[in-house]
């Protein structure tokens, strides 16, 4: 792990058309080169140019953020989803739902972990956060061993990354909408898998329909293995759900854990899936 490392240089370019091209040392002493596409003035999407030869291939998104930071940047609650993977312990795939403050303290921290299609979950209800006023923070007590670091964007949302072996990586947003119930998830949604960190695991998206009335969703996909390419075309499924007022709850039965961020998005995973996949679902 890297920690806390500054990046003090760098150049950029951008066209008329959104393309831009960026090079800056991020993962070592060689500048690495990026390709970037402006989706608005506060965020972009980016893959690397270099050859792997000579520096790793990645891809991304930034995001604008704002000048500082303080404790009160984390108050509320927010919806955490990253994945990562271990070269001798395997995949893993993380949801959380964490409440903070404002004044640097967690008051509560839950957590559903599948690592390799074992699945823990626990709830911590005392920890601490502390807040640089660059966005990154750090927590103590969370529940996570080693914790993972965030890095903010915005009130309550913004990045995290693992600290441990997995090396997850992925996003927390706040969460709006509350209390929550099965009416709180209703009508047409589209979904996908997050970005996929095994070779063999399965990619997927496709739209859905909640009926809230019900508790009933209706479900049509394209499927594909990752490791063999085989589209398995306009699949239809149905499934029931069921949601607390946190939040919190599963599509399919208690195999399953999902969690509303807001009343037109939320994320959601196989418990004991292996690989371990993380789906976004939005309005």
């Amino acid at each position: 792990m890297s920690t806390n490392t500054p990046i003090t240089s760098g150049s950029y370019g951008v066209g008329t058309n959104g393309r831009g091209t960026l090079s800056v040392a991020i993962t070592s002493n060689t500048a690495n080169n990026l390709a970037m596409y402006m989706i608005n003035s506060s965020d972009a999407f980016f893959v690397t140019t270099d050859s792997l030869a000579l520096t790793p291939i990645f891809s991304g998104e930034a995001q604008r953020s704002a000048a500082a930071f303080t404790p009160l940047s984390l108050s509320g609650t927010a919806g955490f989803h990253l994945s990562g993977d271990s070269s001798n312990m395997g995949h893993d795939a993380v949801l959380a739902l964490a409440s903070a403050d404002g004044m640097g303290s967690l008051t509560s921290f839950h957590t559903f972990q599948n690592i390799e299609g074992v699945f823990t979950t626990q709830t911590v209800t005392t920890g601490t956060y502390s807040v640089a006023p660059n966005g990154r923070v750090t927590l103590s007590g969370a529940g996570l061993n080693p914790p993972p670091v965030l890095y903010l964007s915005a009130q309550n949302q913004g990045f995290v990354v693992g600290t441990g072996s997995f090396a997850e990586i992925g996003k927390f947003e706040q969460q709006t909408g509350g209390s929550f119930s099965n009416t709180s998830f209703s009508g047409a949604y589209f979904f996908g898998t997050e970005t996929p960190l095994s070779p063999f695991g399965l990619v997927e998206t496709g739209t859905l329909t909640a009926d809230s009335s019900t508790a009933t969703v209706a479900v049509t996909s394209d499927q594909a293995n990752d490791g063999d390419g085989i589209l398995v075309p306009n699949s239809t499924f149905n499934y029931t759900f069921a949601f607390a007022p946190d939040g919190t709850g599963n599509i399919g039965g208690g195999t399953t854990t999902t969690i509303l961020i807001s009343l037109s998005r939320l994320v959601y995973m196989q418990n004991t899936q292996l690989p371990p996949i993380i789906f976004v679902i939005e309005k």
